[in-house]
């Protein structure tokens, strides 16, 4: 699972290209997508509704056109299924309130 998700990390470290001229919300989902990718490696492991937030979030940066709300809900999902707003490598410390 390891290596699967080095793998899928790197795929979205490649889909950066791409979405520096794509719009903000294709920027947006992808940088969602790979904080969750990061810390699932980090973590060694997946559930398998976390892997279907993944596809969800896959099938949304194929899209052309998307809007505010697309990216909203993609990182509500990554949210719910367990994994930190906070950037992936970011210092800053989340905190309760």
């Amino acid at each position: 699972m390891q290596l699967a998700l080095t793998a899928l990390a790197s795929t979205a470290l490649e889909m950066w290209e791409s979405a520096s001229i794509a719009s903000r919300w294709h920027q947006d989902i992808l940088a969602a997508f790979e904080n969750a990718v990061r810390q699932s490696s980090d973590a060694g492991k997946v559930s398998m509704d976390q892997l279907a937030g993944f596809r969800e979030a896959l099938n949304d940066l194929a899209s052309d056109s998307l809007v505010k709300a697309n990216a909203e809900v993609v990182r509500a999902q990554f949210v719910r299924l367990g994994f930190s707003a906070i950037p992936y490598g970011s210092q800053i410390e989340p905190h309760d309130e």
